[in-house]
């Protein structure tokens, strides 16, 4: 008797950008994959999570949290126009393209992907518009057409750093002004990027909460400065919640000014600049003119606070 061939199971997990084709691919992949007798699973679904590893598998999953948990054998990331990404979101919430909870919940989901595709060798990035993928396992998938998201591309591109993964050094976005925030009063909101500097030491700008995978990411911050015959005492912060580098300076001359910080990222988390004024003043001005953002070699030294 001819004994048995083993096969052994496989576990594809599957990420996607917000795209129009989601649904299309998530139904195409299902139907090839359960035609094989594999079983599939949203992992968002809490009743759908495996209960076995015996039979081989696809998991569809916007995040990695628990997903790493089920060991995939493979990983499949299908990307999107990220203007597009962020026009679905926004479109979702009832929230403008770059507002501040589009830019979170999309760039969430783009940095997870972006994660993987840079950490995992068995990884394939593939392009969610083509109408045909050849998947490990399944062979070609094909989905049904659907209709593109009529988007005009914007100039203000602030997630074309996630435009191809794995990300590059050297990959940048600029951040307009129009992306973050200025207390106005006892409010955190309000302001504008133009300020009168008079009154009590507090944060100026804040923002934007866009999150970034792990590595190392410098920002250029660019602003305007009139101290009007004074000096103006600011602190530059670049990091998230819990983690910043810093950089202190007093300005004593009018002109335009870039103050640059790199600080090393070990997780996915949202990136945040914060610019203080430290002490009191009867006197000054300071237009946020935005910054640029850059994915840096991995030893690049993180600012020190001076």
């Amino acid at each position: 008797m001819a004994a048995r061939r083993m096969t052994i199971p496989q576990r594809l997990c599957v990420l996607q950008f917000p795209s129009p084709t989601e649904i299309a691919w998530t139904t195409a992949i299902r139907a090839r994959a359960e035609s094989l007798g594999w079983t599939t699973h949203d992992l968002a679904v809490p009743s759908e999570w495996p209960r076995s590893h015996d039979r081989s598998a696809v998991y569809f999953t916007t995040g990695i949290h628990g997903a790493e948990t089920l060991d995939p054998t493979h990983w499949i990331v299908l990307t999107e126009n990220t203007s597009t990404s962020a026009g679905l979101v926004s479109g979702v919430l009832g929230v403008s393209q770059y507002s501040h909870a589009s830019l979170v919940h999309t760039s969430i989901r783009l940095a997870l992907s972006a994660k993987f595709a840079s950490q995992n060798a068995q990884v394939d990035v593939l392009d969610a518009r083509a109408l045909r993928l050849d998947l490990p396992g399944l062979g070609q998938v094909e989905r049904a057409a659907v209709d593109d998201l009529d988007l005009t591309a914007p100039d203000h591109r602030p997630l074309q750093i996630f435009d191809r993964l794995p990300i590059p050094i050297g990959a940048s976005a600029d951040w307009e002004p129009g992306i973050f925030n200025y207390p106005l009063g006892q409010a955190m909101e309000g302001g504008a990027s133009d300020m009168d500097l008079t009154g009590r030491a507090r944060v100026l700008v804040f923002g934007p909460f866009v999150y970034l995978p792990e590595g190392s990411w410098t920002v250029s911050i660019n602003l305007t400065v009139d101290p009007m015959n004074g000096r103006v005492p600011l602190r530059f912060d670049w990091g998230d919640e819990g983690d910043f580098v810093s950089h202190n300076v007093f300005v004593t001359r009018p002109g335009q000014y870039t103050i640059t910080l790199a600080r090393d990222w070990v997780a996915v988390t949202p990136a945040q600049i914060r610019i203080w004024l430290t002490q009191p003043l009867f006197q000054g001005r300071l237009i946020f003119e935005g910054c640029h953002i850059s994915r840096a070699p991995d030893d690049t030294p993180e600012t020190t606070s001076v």
